[in-house]
């Protein structure tokens, strides 16, 4: 019934057009909607990997499935849900623990990613966005961080070296969210 009522309401009041030359979201049919979904994915794992020229949100045009762009998006799609259940399958064995916990970690990150790709319909023309990206992100951090853990575990007493080129990468990374978060101290600087 909870659900009803919000379908109800999201799609009976919230649901407005959008004004401008910008195709209504909500006029395109699922196939349409699916390849800018996954599309989308390109520019979420370009931000996770490379976050230069990030922006309030990374306009993703409406295209077919002609483009490279969706073919790409969707083996990202389909690499992490295989991912995911490789590593889930394999983490059910006594020595998979490491396993269970990347395959979770992906699984969360294509989970949490899901509801904000708007597939059915899509309310917003604005399908990638760094804020889309705080929930799947977690996900992606917890299999890298069992991933890194693992390798620790067969490497031994040989972690030194990799364990400063992760601590770089953390501070190189928290370096770069510190300048980014001066952005959004207010709506003068996030739009200049």
């Amino acid at each position: 019934i909870v659900a009803g009522l919000y379908l109800l309401f999201r799609f009976g009041v919230v649901f407005r057009p959008i004004i401008g030359d910008v195709p209504r979201p909500w006029t395109v049919g699922f196939p349409e909607n699916l390849a800018v979904a996954a599309a989308a994915a390109v520019e979420d794992w370009r931000i996770l990997l490379w976050p230069a020229h990030l922006s309030v949100d990374h306009p993703v045009r409406f295209m077919g499935w002609d483009n490279p762009a969706v073919w790409g998006g969707a083996a990202i799609w389909v690499t992490l849900a295989a991912g995911a259940w490789w590593a889930l399958r394999k983490g059910g064995r006594p020595e998979g623990r490491p396993y269970a916990t990347i395959g979770f970690g992906l699984a969360l990150a294509a989970l949490m990613r899901l509801p904000s790709a708007h597939i059915l319909p899509r309310m917003e023309t604005v399908v990638a966005a760094e804020r889309y990206l705080y929930l799947p992100l977690a996900g992606v951090c917890l299999a890298v961080a069992a991933g890194l853990g693992a390798l620790a575990n067969r490497a031994g007493r040989e972690t030194r070296p990799y364990l400063g080129v992760v601590l770089a990468l953390a501070f190189l990374g928290g370096v770069r969210a510190a300048a980014r978060g001066a952005d959004w101290r207010s709506p003068e600087a996030l739009f200049t």
